[in-house]
């Protein structure tokens, strides 16, 4: 008469559902080189634990970045970029209450560099990042609570923004649509 005192239940996957969250980035591209990472992401299931996603991500910081050639020295450097990107999110363990979400996407971001000094960005950065457009790759893995309304999730990702590796530590949330 009563299944939730002898049963968990669980949530079935929703057709469609969205994502947003924070995140802490060490850019590859200096010494301590930190920045903020805020991010939106959409889900559209399509077989299984699978889904599509798309993203949407926002990622501000500084830090300091050395010439590793010699003339310039250390500079510091103020790093914006913007971008989207589309991939495939998969949900392991979906029944249970703590579930584990994988996930990669590919896509590009556009890059905003500032740096002291008047400096060539491309010669202090040893050509890992610049002004511009350029590719944006993602792997991650988080855990998310599982429960009806709104899941809260936290992980670790691997970003490659333009041609340098960062690492991310992220919280969030997600709901069904």
């Amino acid at each position: 008469q009563e299944p939730g005192k002898a049963f968990t239940i669980v949530s079935p996957l929703a057709p469609m559902s969205w994502s947003a969250g924070l995140g802490m980035v060490n850019i590859g591209v200096g010494d301590s080189f930190l920045a903020v990472e805020l991010y939106g992401q959409f889900f559209k299931h399509f077989w299984r634990d699978l889904s599509w996603m798309g993203r949407f991500h926002y990622l501000s910081g500084s830090g300091t970045a050395s010439d590793n050639l010699g003339t310039a020295g250390s500079q510091n450097v103020d790093v914006s970029a913007l971008g989207l990107s589309a991939g495939v999110s998969k949900l392991l363990l979906p029944y249970q209450i703590v579930s584990v979400r994988v996930e990669g996407d590919l896509g590009f971001s556009n890059a905003n560099i500032k740096l002291s000094g008047g400096f060539d960005e491309e010669t202090v950065l040893n050509k890992r990042m610049k002004d511009g457009i350029g590719l944006y790759a993602r792997g991650g893995v988080a855990a998310v609570w599982r429960r009806d309304g709104i899941q809260p999730e936290a992980g670790l990702s691997f970003i490659r923004i333009h041609n340098s590796n960062s690492s991310a530590l992220f919280i969030g949330v997600n709901a069904p649509l």
